[in-house]
């Protein structure tokens, strides 16, 4: 198995616990039939609320049958959360598996799980839980079933649970499949340790940010983040553009155990008479997901987070949550929002690893071919003048890369017919003030770049650092006759090559596909979860998941997502 050669996501294992006597043949169900979980005879529906995008799933799921293809029980249900509330959201565990497969993984040996001898073995005279594991593969190519009694394992430490790995940290996912604690006799991979934990936490909600510095500024030095939940960019963001847009502020404060686990910034917006919740930053955050003691990210239960979210909702009022660009995974750790119910997000983010040695790394990410073309560009511009790429580290570097992208970006704006970013005059002065503070910063929350020819910056970037990562959030370019020269793909390379030097081990170029990402990234799946509270905010949650749906779906669809482009520059024209 070549890991290091694939680029997906991979779900290496999914665990239901049911109930039923030693040698009781498990229930299996169709597409067609609503799962059910068994406890102690008592059936609950866990397929009645599905999340919307399934609704354009149901042609596939069709097709799929008519091709010979069954699903198997492979869907995350903990029956001991969730008796009285069906948990829809993990109905993407459910694997096709074709005829021959079928064949093949039928009820084998009792030794791929046990050995005879152990007290889980096939002599047990009674079996409380019964544990069907099934171990997927690479693209979602089921790698074997082990379905059997196993004695009276104790169902609070055997849960449902899913480890995914995204291609930028496949040295986690090879590890995790070598791990002696995850492996059975025939070399396949069961539950780890880290089970999710349904725990009490304590929710404060804070409507000042100079109450919580201190507590936010330790656990933002060695939590799970990203750049955009940094607390200079927030609180410059508010004093900037947040206090003119959102009602109120609700810095969440979760404390597990006496000690800070996570903060959640979130801002109050008016929707008509309601209040709805979301993320503080807005469009200039690529992701969200708030501040994360690594332990608890990794396995608070979705039951804990879906309280704590409702009394953050009682303290603070608020009807419904709408919680955008939520990576699921992080440096890879599964997000725990996963457990909520979300859709995809409109767009995609675009990642990748980063490496000490520079030119190794250009030589795997571009062909010769592409090599050879931007060095002739690189001559042509050259040609036309004297050429400066700048990383930012003096405030006067630091402010003419701001100025720059705010004019070019003003300029390409009004030329593809879209609002700009900088419409809004706070933001200008939230991007140049934070530039020139952050200027010359070991991890910077505004980090500039720019390419200049003959003294005119004619391409720029603007990202932020945080734990290794470059994260993206700005760039702009001149469009004049030396754009033929690609002056963005030249800076590009560059800022490429400066975070290889500085050490850092990714950067994410932010949400869209271009060109320029897809040359360099791989696709970070990101999610939006819609959390109504109260009656009110279930419609408003509900409307708001339909157009980003159908975003999604314009987007992903050439020929609408072209239309909207082209109608987009038309009324520039006119207007």
């Amino acid at each position: 198995m070549l890991l290091q050669n694939r680029k997906c996501m991979l779900h290496v294992v999914a665990v239901t616990v049911v109930e039923r006597q030693h040698r009781e043949p498990a229930s299996e169900f169709t597409a067609l039939q609503p799962l059910t979980g068994r406890v102690n005879g008592n059936e609950f529906n866990s397929g009645s609320t599905r999340p919307l995008d399934h609704q354009f799933e149901e042609f596939g799921r069709d097709l799929e049958k008519t091709v010979g293809l069954e699903r198997l029980v492979v869907r995350w249900h903990d029956p001991m959360q969730h008796v009285d509330e069906p948990d829809a959201t993990s109905e993407w565990l459910q694997q096709p598996v074709g005829a021959g497969e079928r064949q093949r993984v039928q009820r084998g040996t009792k030794s791929q799980c046990f050995p005879a001898d152990s007290q889980y073995g096939p002599d047990a005279p009674r079996c409380r839980p019964c544990v069907a594991a099934f171990v997927r593969g690479i693209q979602g190519r089921p790698l074997g079933k082990i379905l059997d009694s196993v004695g009276t394992v104790s169902l609070e430490l055997v849960a449902s649970v899913t480890i995914s790995f995204h291609q930028s940290d496949r040295h986690l996912m090879a590890n995790a499949l070598s791990d002696p604690r995850y492996a059975l006799s025939d070399g396949a991979s069961t539950v780890p340790s880290s089970l999710p934990r349904t725990v009490a936490a304590r929710i404060r909600v804070v409507s000042d940010f100079d109450v919580i510095e201190a507590e936010w500024r330790a656990l933002e030095a060695d939590c799970v983040m990203s750049v955009y939940h940094c607390f200079d960019w927030l609180k410059n963001w508010h004093a900037h553009v947040g206090r003119h847009e959102c009602a109120d502020l609700a810095l969440v404060v979760g404390e597990i155990d006496g000690a800070t686990a996570f903060i959640l910034p979130l801002g109050i917006w008016r929707s008509g008479p309601l209040r709805v919740a979301s993320w503080l930053g807005g469009k200039l955050n690529n992701y969200n997901f708030g501040l994360w003691r690594a332990d608890v990210y990794t396995t608070l239960a979705p039951d804990t987070l879906r309280k704590s979210l409702k009394d953050v909702a009682a303290q603070a009022r608020i009807d419904s949550f709408e919680l955008h660009n939520i990576p699921e995974i992080w440096s890879g750790l599964r997000s725990p929002f996963l457990g909520l119910a979300h859709t995809p997000s409109p767009s995609a983010s675009y990642v990748m690893d980063l490496e000490s040695d520079f030119d190794t790394l250009y030589g795997k990410a571009r062909s010769s071919k592409s090599r050879r073309s931007l060095r002739k560009k690189y001559d042509r511009l050259q040609e036309a003048g004297h050429v400066d790429i700048v990383h930012a580290i003096t405030p006067e570097q630091a402010r003419i890369a701001a100025d720059a992208t705010i004019e070019l970006r003003n300029e390409r704006a009004l030329e593809a017919g879209i609002p700009s970013v900088f419409a809004n005059s706070g933001v200008a002065d939230l991007i140049r003030d934070t530039a020139i503070s952050a200027a010359g910063q070991a991890e910077p929350v505004l980090d500039t770049h720019y390419l200049a020819v003959d003294g005119i910056v004619r391409a720029t970037y603007v990202g932020g650092v945080k734990n290794g990562r470059y994260s993206c959030s700005l760039n702009s370019f001149r469009d004049d006759d030396l754009t033929a020269m690609s002056p963005g793909d030249l800076l590009l390379t560059e800022v490429i090559r400066n975070c290889c030097e500085r050490g850092l081990t990714q950067l994410d170029l932010g949400i869209g596909e271009m060109r320029y990402k897809t040359a360099w990234c791989e696709a970070d799946p990101l999610i939006d979860c819609f959390v109504p509270v109260t009656l009110a905010g279930r419609f408003h949650a509900t409307a708001r998941s339909w157009v980003q749906t159908a975003k999604r779906l314009i987007k992903g669809n050439p020929v609408l997502w072209q239309m909207v482009l082209r109608l987009r520059k038309l009324r520039a024209k006119r207007g």
